[in-house]
């Protein structure tokens, strides 16, 4: 059974056979698998790598169910997560060591089917084990942990006593928050929504800046006694612009700003006398790849709880249900929903 989005904003369960494998593929049952805005994206048409028709889900874990006849560093009963980007590995890109921005990848989850399924078809090479410590729920919300992780370490400065702004706290500025406050970082999160900032406190926010009760920038500079955070990071993205120019605002004099939420059609202005008077550095990144290693491991020694993230669960059945509250469609407080396929 596999839950299918026949076309943009048409899904369907169905009986679908059970994928068939290579020798080097290996057979995932899946435990639960992470609804992503990205995958509300791709339910409604507006994401630029997915096919139709699709299974969606890239975050997910389970217990291997069969394996491939050249598969030798997993058996059957392993419980796995899966790194989800499979890059052609011949471009010039994938032979300078940067695999993720491949123009060929295929993204199981978006053109390859994913985890909104009983069943997963993955490469050997593209699963990580999960510490016997760990709840499968944990390893595959340690997906968009891996997010902010990625943003934080391999795109910063942040530190021991960095100060730092998040603006967005849904998954994945919740794993920036909960990844900067382990480094030491002071973390500011600024959002819209008070159960949102209130998951922010317990993931490691030292303070919380509600954006409809407060104006963003003169609250920041008060914190900061009018300096500006060292680093800050865009984490709500969607069709406007008014976080990307409060973060050219509240960044301090030759800081830097990490763009980690994915913008609209409309896209984003960015105030550009902001960077050039400031001397501001502004960054991109995409994704967690490779970041599932160190995410579990923080999250099996207990240096990050990605728990108080988790809001919802729903069968497959209900799939529907889960993408609608992941979009906002509903009156629930919402930040991440679990898929649970086998339940």
């Amino acid at each position: 059974m596999a839950a299918v989005v026949i076309e943009p904003g048409k899904l369907e369960i169905q009986d679908l056979p059970v994928p068939g494998l290579g020798k080097n593929d290996v057979l995932v049952k899946v435990a639960s698998c992470g609804v992503c805005g990205s995958d509300v994206h791709a339910f409604e048409g507006n994401h630029f790598r997915t096919t139709y028709p699709r299974v969606l889900g890239h975050e997910f874990s389970g217990v291997v169910a069969e394996i491939g006849s050249g598969v030798t560093n997993f058996k059957c009963g392993d419980r796995v997560c899966a790194e989800t980007n499979i890059p052609c590995g011949v471009c010039k890109i994938c032979n300078s060591g940067l695999p993720h921005l491949c123009k060929s990848v295929i993204v199981i989850g978006f053109n390859a089917d994913g985890g909104y399924a009983q069943y997963v078809k993955v490469p050997a090479d593209n699963l990580i084990p999960v510490p016997h410590n760990m709840t499968l729920d944990q390893a595959t919300l340690t997906q968009p942990l891996g997010v902010g992780y990625k943003a934080v370490v391999d795109h910063s400065c942040v530190e021991e006593g960095t100060t730092v702004a998040v603006l967005g706290a849904g998954p994945i500025g919740l794993g920036a928050i909960a990844t900067a406050s382990a480094r030491g970082g002071n973390v500011i999160a600024i959002d819209l929504f008070e159960h949102k900032l209130k998951t922010a406190k317990k993931m490691g926010a030292m303070e919380v800046i509600n954006g409809k009760e407060e104006d963003v920038v003169s609250k920041v500079l008060e914190l900061t006694d009018g300096h500006g955070v060292d680093a800050v990071f865009e984490c709500a993205g969607g069709d406007q612009d008014v976080t990307i120019q409060q973060a050219t605002q509240i960044v301090r004099r030759r800081g830097e700003v990490i763009v980690v939420g994915t913008f609209g059609k409309k896209g984003a202005r960015v105030r550009m006398n902001d960077l050039r008077a400031g001397e501001i550095t502004i960054k991109g990144t995409r994704g967690q790849y490779k970041k599932y290693a160190p995410c579990l491991e923080m999250v099996s020694n207990g240096q990050i709880d990605v728990m108080p993230m988790l809001t919802h669960t729903v069968s497959l059945e209900n799939t529907l249900r889960g993408i609608e509250l992941m979009a906002g469609k509903t009156n629930q407080q919402v930040i991440k929903v679990l898929l649970k396929p086998n339940d």
